[in-house]
């Protein structure tokens, strides 16, 4: 009966029982032939998709980047006894202000000789003859003295999350500021904790041969506040823009931070030239 079947086509016949011993047949040579194909194809399907993993983690770097990287971080000399601090992130961006260059944003490792730090360089020229325009090897530290209203939401950290920001910050008719946006978050503790994430936004002039820290304002703030007793949890966000004002402060574009929605006592916060930084009105001795 269940040849039968099998003949009839209704039951595939590798997977026919015997009537004694209930023991399977052994699967024919097609069939043995597909599951190798089978097998084969699962194979490269898993093996692609790890390779494609692993492009993602380790990006093959470029020309430029290996020129720039090669340039920024020297090999450390032999027999040198303090080693270098390691490496552990870069990002390579063009910069439409001058030809051929781009601006470089560098995450050393903390060692036991030296805390982590940000740099940042701009850079010119191909991978061949590239050469280093100005540097801060040390930006967090030069940007913590920068004058912002909220002392208490300075935390800048160099293990902060750090991106190139390259619009273009004409801040005279001559000058275009670099930026850099660092997030910062605060742990959360206590009975009640209210953790928050903010991003902010520093200014680099290029100053001889070094980048100097200009400005710091904050571009977004998050609030988290967990649910405490009979309070349910709840998140409030503020998105900030920084835009260039038609006016100017000894030859330099005054820059105008605003926030959405819009803060009831302050819809917008300028931002004048001191002769070295940017400084909030509110912040100014002679503000009224």
């Amino acid at each position: 009966m269940f040849n039968a079947f099998a003949d009839a086509g209704t039951i595939p016949r590798c997977y026919i029982l015997r009537r004694k011993g209930a023991s399977v047949r052994r699967p024919g040579a097609m069939r043995v032939l597909q599951l190798q194909r089978c097998a084969v194809l699962v194979f490269v399907f898993f093996a692609t998709v790890v390779q494609a993993e692993d492009a993602k983690v380790k990006p093959v770097p470029t020309p430029l980047e290996v020129a720039a990287l090669k340039l920024l971080v020297p090999e450390p000399a032999q027999g040198s006894p303090t080693p270098l601090q390691p490496l552990s992130a870069h990002q390579l961006k063009s910069w439409a202000v001058l030809p051929g260059a781009s601006v470089v944003l560098l995450r050393f490792s903390r060692t036991e000789a030296a805390e982590a730090r940000l740099d940042v360089a701009l850079v010119q020229g191909r991978p061949e003859d590239l050469k280093v325009l100005a540097r801060n090897r040390d930006m967090v530290a030069s940007a913590r003295d920068l004058p912002v209203l909220d002392d208490g939401l300075r935390v800048l950290q160099p293990s902060s999350e750090a991106q190139l920001d390259l619009a273009p910050y004409r801040i005279s008719p001559t000058e275009t500021a670099v930026g850099v946006r660092l997030t910062t978050t605060s742990s959360c503790a206590g009975s009640c904790p209210v953790c928050s994430e903010t991003q902010w936004l520093i200014l680099l002039r290029m100053v001889g041969e070094r980048l100097t820290p200009i400005m710091l304002a904050p571009m977004r703030d998050v609030y988290d506040t967990h649910s405490c007793g009979e309070r349910d949890s709840h998140s409030d966000s503020v998105e900030r823009s920084l835009d260039i004002s038609r006016t100017s402060t000894g030859g330099f574009r005054d820059l105008l931070l605003r926030s959405s929605p819009v803060h009831p006592k302050r819809p917008q916060l300028r931002f004048r030239w001191t002769g070295t930084t940017y400084v909030p009105d509110e912040l100014r001795p002679d503000f009224r």
